[in-house]
């Protein structure tokens, strides 16, 4: 996840002032400038003291009250916990098949561009996965190509609210229901999207939510579905009852790290953690996912602290994103993908809420050119997967997605997050204006 050195702890201190909310600062130091050491990440969450301390003193309690309060605040038939989404979408995907009559349904379809641990949990619960073409100006489906690759064999198709923009389920919920397949929302990047009106991952049949580093309500770690009708309600609840909780030696080690992941993505501690320039994780499938694991009460406990805040959060990256909107609007090599818009007849709104702004590039070249003057210039670009899943994974790849193979290529993410100040827009606007 993150890597960072002994070293770190002086920064921590210095970038401490910046740590608790704004008003509860317990100290400041004013030593020297220290701007030409800071670094923008990619994407962060306020991580507030009085979060870490409810995460140190949690039981397990915590965990029914998380549960409790996702199920009212989204309005859901049920919600169940887990370690991380992986693993939730792990244990949901093995369910939804064991459940039907008609076995030869192990057919997956999600988008060919989206985060390869997808692919790993459909692989592990022994289902075929199925890249479906993109809609480069939305990130959402191809609907030519999904309706394609809908049949007989289909499972459930997964829809990916990326970067938190809400994808039109109105156009293809029908379509997907009468193929007799479930529809799943993966909002882990959208959790506080709208979507017709409704909460991001309550739409379809079953939503998929992180908690994990970089998402919108960062805990750093544990997972969750939603569980939207009654179909196979009990049958989920009763798989989930064999479901381990976390254990307190568990809870304490994850307090931990949640209180170090709010160190870590301050903008001088993030600097020295990437010391040696930019670096991009590889995506990773060696989670053990027959580990059957539950969330602890720790990132329970601050989860339901933190839930009534994370409107707040939303808006402040909403308006973030929008002025950056506005700034590389008058770049021709640039595009941005859309929130796409109701029908006609639907009133009912879709809102972003930009847990990263994409920004598309033309080519290549120009792409490279940003990362490395947003990277001096203190900005820390998102490149995010680099590859579409045909490319990562290419022994289930059936045809091209050309598509999904320019973005990936040519994406990059700007921050969004509360860390952003009006001197950071400016200098993305120089950079840009640069290229």
């Amino acid at each position: 996840m993150y890597r960072f050195g002994s070293k770190a702890v002086i920064y921590w201190i210095i970038s401490a002032a910046s740590y608790s909310e704004k008003g509860k600062l317990s100290f400041n130091l004013q030593v020297f400038s220290l701007s030409v050491l800071r670094l923008l990440p990619p994407t962060a969450t306020p991580i507030p003291v009085r979060a870490i301390a409810a995460a140190i003193a949690a039981d397990q309690r915590s965990l029914m009250k998380f549960k409790r309060a996702l199920t009212n605040n989204y309005r859901v038939v049920d919600c169940h916990l887990a370690a991380s989404a992986r693993f939730a979408l792990y244990i949901l995907v093995r369910t939804l098949h064991e459940t039907r009559t008609d076995s030869e349904r192990e057919q997956i379809i999600i988008p060919a561009y989206t985060c390869p641990s997808v692919v790993a949990a459909i692989v592990a619960a022994r289902m075929r996965p199925i890249f479906c073409e993109i809609n480069p100006s939305t990130l959402a489906f191809d609907e030519r190509s999904l309706s394609s690759h809908l049949g007989r064999k289909t499972l459930a198709v997964i829809c990916v609210h990326q970067f938190g923009i809400p994808h039109r389920l109105d156009t293809i919920a029908e379509q997907i229901r009468n193929a007799g397949a479930y529809l799943v929302e993966d909002a882990a990047q959208a959790m506080g999207s709208t979507v017709h009106g409704q909460a991001a991952g309550t739409v379809g049949d079953f939503g998929l939510f992180s908690f994990g580093p970089g998402k919108p309500l960062a805990l750093a770690g544990g997972g969750a579905i939603t569980v939207n009708s009654n179909v196979a309600r009990d049958q989920i609840s009763q798989v989930w009852a064999g479901i381990t909780e976390g254990t307190r030696m568990r809870s304490l080690f994850s307090a931990f790290r949640y209180a170090a992941l709010g160190l870590i993505t301050q903008p001088l501690s993030w600097r020295l953690v990437h010391v040696n320039g930019p670096t991009q994780a590889a995506a990773s499938a060696a989670d053990d996912l027959g580990e059957r694991l539950g969330m602890v009460p720790s990132q329970a406990a601050a989860g339901s602290l933190l839930l009534a805040d994370l409107d707040g959060y939303n808006s402040d990256r909403r308006q973030t994103a929008l002025r950056l909107k506005g700034i590389l609007s008058e770049h021709k090599w640039v595009t941005i993908p859309e929130t796409p818009q109701s029908s006609p007849d639907d009133a009912k709104p879709m809102i972003p809420i930009y847990l990263r702004l994409p920004v598309i590039v033309a080519d290549e070249q120009r792409k490279r050119q940003l990362v490395a003057k947003l990277w001096r210039a203190g900005i820390h670009p998102g490149t995010m997967y680099g590859r579409s899943l045909d490319d990562v994974y290419p022994r289930y790849s059936t045809h091209e997605n050309p598509a999904a193979c320019h973005v990936a290529s040519n994406l990059i993410t700007l921050p969004t997050h509360h860390h952003v100040g009006h001197e950071d827009v400016e200098k993305i606007e120089q950079v840009f204006r640069s290229v």
